[in-house]
């Protein structure tokens, strides 16, 4: 289902955002993980914003998180 979605044409170009969390481990950002992805892993290059929220991966209930996709709701 995935892949069709992606391939569906929208008409325009999406902005992609990214809300990364992290678990809060010492170190730099790049080594940082939600407890099930790497930092890494979930950056994309081509995201016009990342958010980085302290939360472990299950975070969609996290306020942060709630608040910033609300203001990349609104954006649109």
């Amino acid at each position: 289902m995935l892949q069709i979605l992606a391939d569906l044409a929208l008409g325009y170009s999406p902005t992609l955002h990214s809300i990364i969390g992290d678990r809060g481990r010492e170190g730099p950002i790049g080594e940082s993980s939600d407890g099930v992805v790497e930092y890494w892993s979930s950056h994309l290059d081509e995201a016009a914003t990342e958010t980085i929220v302290p939360a472990g991966h299950a975070m969609l209930s996290k306020p942060e998180v709630i608040k910033e996709t609300r203001k990349l709701l609104r954006l649109r």
